[in-house]
């Protein structure tokens, strides 16, 4: 249900540089590359396909440098993932499938239904497959200034939380 109402705008800059990246890989590689500004220990990365079929990849979304991974939070953070990929092309980009390392709660045909594509339960990580054309599809509206713009802001943020985490780490080694 919370997914069904996040929008990509809660991102912040981070928002305005997915919005306005040239294609889905390249929106897919800033999020990887910035999501932990928004979200410590969050993390979005392109892996080979769970299933192994051929022409299909999976965008893995997970926790890191945490061992208890919460259902909840996958299911957040899956469901705005497919959410935002819907947005930026306008409808469907050719979902092939879910894949969650749990059981979940709720019926497995509320996420079917959400989804639109069969999901697989306790799989070893949180992945939605997609069509590796995906990666090159472009997203029109993009707007290359704003965008730089974005990209700029968020390099200062995480150079800012890279001096965070190396001053904590002096700190705790003092």
């Amino acid at each position: 249900l919370l997914a069904e109402r996040q929008d990509v705008s809660m991102l912040g800059a981070l928002s305005v540089a997915i919005q306005n990246s040239p294609t889905v890989g390249d929106a897919l590689e800033c999020t990887s590359r910035y999501l932990f500004i928004h979200a410590r220990g969050l993390s979005v990365q392109m892996v080979p396909d769970p299933r192994g079929v051929a022409g299909v990849v999976g965008i893995r979304y997970g926790q890191t440098g945490m061992e208890e991974v919460f259902p909840q939070g996958l299911d957040v953070g899956l469901g705005f993932l497919h959410r935002t990929t819907r947005y930026l092309l306008d409808g469907p980009y050719g979902l092939r499938g879910v894949e969650l390392p749990y059981r979940p709660s709720a019926p497995l045909a509320r996420y079917e239904e959400f989804f639109g594509v069969r999901v697989s339960m306790e799989r070893p990580d949180a992945v939605l497959r997609v069509p590796t054309s995906l990666l090159a599809q472009p997203i029109v509206a993009a707007n290359q200034a704003a965008r730089r713009l974005a990209l700029e802001h968020l390099q200062g943020q995480a150079k800012d939380a890279g001096h965070e985490v190396t001053n904590r780490v002096r700190s705790a080694l003092e």
